[in-house]
């Protein structure tokens, strides 16, 4: 900690966060990463140290990755919140679920981050919510379509049935990313054998 707050400069700090790595001793729980995640004094900086403390987690478990990632979404710098977010679609967990829905009704440049997490966990009610995105005409037509496109992830009938109708509907655009989406989870149902 004492190293990072002397650090003179940006460079030096990320080498310092770089070197949390290699150390064998090191966890993501450390106070170091974790305050530096939130007081970091650019932009890159937070961002390597909630990277750092990400990998590590990884190395010690789940619950170590959940407890990261957690922490990371409700980060208040827009870099380590999407990160976060973007490690929740590579790595998704129903523990975020919540936060990750609370995101996506409030709206604003995170949503279309965490659609796509959403849209890869099994949970019902995340599908349910990347349904409810497809099909709301009062979200940005970009989330909508993005919305449209992950509905290929879907295990709900309902979600299945919203394709197969923009298929057949007059928008051309929202057919032809319709007709795609509902390929690509044909092809995904028959490589799982059902």
């Amino acid at each position: 900690r004492t190293a990072l707050a002397t650090a003179e400069s940006e460079e030096a700090r990320l080498q310092l966060l770089e070197g949390y790595l290699l150390n064998p001793d090191a966890r993501s729980t450390t106070p170091a990463l974790r305050s530096t995640m939130l007081t970091g004094q650019t932009a890159g900086v937070r961002l390597k140290a909630f990277c750092v403390a990400r990998d590590l987690a990884k190395r010690e478990g789940r619950e170590a990755l959940i407890a990261v990632l957690k922490e990371g979404v409700g980060n208040p710098y827009q870099e380590v919140r999407r990160e976060s977010i973007r490690a929740c679609r590579d790595n998704p967990s129903y523990e975020l679920v919540g936060e990750l829905m609370a995101i996506v009704r409030q709206g604003g440049t995170d949503r279309s981050v965490a659609i796509p997490a959403l849209a890869f966990t099994a949970a019902p009610e995340a599908q349910k919510l990347v349904l409810d995105t497809a099909k709301s005409e009062e979200v940005a037509r970009a989330d909508r379509i993005q919305a449209i496109a992950l509905l290929s992830r879907t295990d709900l009938e309902e979600g299945i049935t919203y394709l197969q109708e923009l298929a057949t509907g007059e928008d051309p655009e929202l057919q032809r990313y319709a007709m795609e989406s509902r390929a690509i989870w044909q092809e995904r149902k028959k490589a799982d054998g059902r």
